[in-house]
């Protein structure tokens, strides 16, 4: 079963989560590629998996313009999606208007892989933005007793990527049968 993964990375945090759901898919045909350089038919394959990040409430222009284009095939193939951003509060809220309704009701998985926040990956706005963000969330820290309400920064959640490898495993199996 040939498997494309197609992201789009601004910062590098998806990229990371791809290499590590690569690392988790070694065993099928698959083929990354990033968005930035490569736009693939998702035609030519049998299964299809989606990341970007959410950036100021959106996917990437270049994220959004390839599953314009590709949302007649992509929808009739098994695939799914993964997103990165600051919270799964904000993937919660944002994700039903980011995915068409269709590409995600006929997903096999509709994940949130984390963030990460790095000011040294960031640029112009999002530096400050970042740095705001970082500073907020360590002063909520030191600020409180209770250790339940401890805020903490975003990181890449690896079991999820696992287990979500395994949902794109299962998804080839079923197209191969």
């Amino acid at each position: 079963m040939k498997v494309l993964v197609a992201y789009c990375s601004v910062s590098g945090t998806v990229r990371n989560c791809v290499e590590l759901l690569a690392r988790e898919l070694f065993s099928a045909d698959l083929t990354v590629a990033d968005l930035d350089t490569q736009s693939p038919d998702p035609a030519d394959y049998d299964v299809a998996v989606l990341g970007a990040p959410i950036r100021m409430n959106k996917f990437p222009k270049i994220f959004r313009a390839y599953l314009e284009r590709y949302a007649n095939t992509i929808e009739r193939m098994p695939h799914g999606f993964f997103v990165c951003c600051m919270s799964e509060e904000s993937f919660e809220e944002r994700v039903p208007a980011l995915i068409p309704g269709s590409l995600r009701r006929s997903a096999f998985a509709v994940d949130y892989f984390g963030g990460e926040l790095s000011v040294a990956r960031q640029k112009g706005f999002f530096t400050r933005l970042v740095t705001r963000v970082m500073r907020d969330r360590i002063a909520s820290n030191y600020n409180t007793n209770d250790a339940e309400s401890d805020t903490s920064l975003p990181t890449i959640a690896e079991p999820v990527i696992a287990q979500y490898a395994q949902k794109v495993q299962k998804a080839a199996e079923n197209a191969a049968k």
